[in-house]
């Protein structure tokens, strides 16, 4: 026999969609060829829903794994291996650089001027200097040229550039 909808999950927050699964993770087993996990007792729960019970396994949060993730990327949660770890920050890397490589590439990209408070088209020589700029401030040296630093951190702005606006704000 089945248990019953409301004995199938942890009692959540009142008004909180989110669920968490009462079997633990290392009683489920994988149904062949899905993405699906099925207990001792022959309930057949989703991948998302065995993630969520490893998470609260390990922290004891109820969290969704949005939430999970977003407090992986502010360090307050840990990764399950450090390989994990590595790849989570070689993609944010890579999707940072696309995001950076798609905006100098659009001629039609402008940035605001934080000390003008104006709209600006990208210059010819910021598109070619942007990316050595970036890699000099985030390789630790210090920009004393204010014609480079200010504008490659208008850009920085635009593109939503975390690691270099994270360096100003120390």
């Amino acid at each position: 026999m089945t248990p019953g909808p409301s004995n199938r999950y942890l009692k959540s927050k009142p008004g909180s969609r989110l669920k968490i699964i009462r079997a633990k993770s290392s009683t489920l087993t994988k149904i062949d060829g899905g993405k699906e996990y099925r207990s001792k007792s022959g309930v057949i729960y989703t991948a998302r829903q065995v993630k969520q019970r490893k998470i609260y396994e390990q922290t004891g949060q109820q969290l969704s794994l949005e939430k999970a993730a977003e407090q992986r990327r502010q360090g307050l949660l840990g990764y399950e291996t450090a390989a994990t770890e590595s790849q989570a920050g070689k993609q944010r890397e890579t999707a940072t650089r696309k995001r950076i490589d798609r905006f100098l590439a659009d001629p039609a990209s402008t940035y605001q001027d934080y000390r003008s408070d104006k709209r600006r088209s990208l210059t010819p020589t910021m598109r070619s200097d942007f990316l050595s700029w970036r890699e000099r401030r985030l390789g630790g040296e210090y920009l004393e040229d204010m014609s480079e630093f200010g504008p490659m951190m208008d850009v920085a702005r635009a593109v939503n550039d975390v690691p270099l606006i994270n360096i100003v704000k120390s």
